[in-house]
């Protein structure tokens, strides 16, 4: 990671914690998404069909 001359590091370690902590959020919340945007509709057309 490039950090400008002036910066602290120690100070800017948080923040790529929580950018990192959010991606990971982003993506299970779209997996998640995926998943139930694929199973729901075959569940209820099963129920239909059951």
């Amino acid at each position: 990671m490039f950090v400008p001359q002036g910066y602290d590091l120690t100070a800017l370690e948080p923040i790529g914690h929580l950018l990192a902590v959010d991606l990971l959020l982003i993506h299970i919340g779209f997996t998640l998404f995926l998943k139930v945007g694929i199973l729901l509709p075959v569940i209820c057309m099963i129920d239909m069909h059951g």
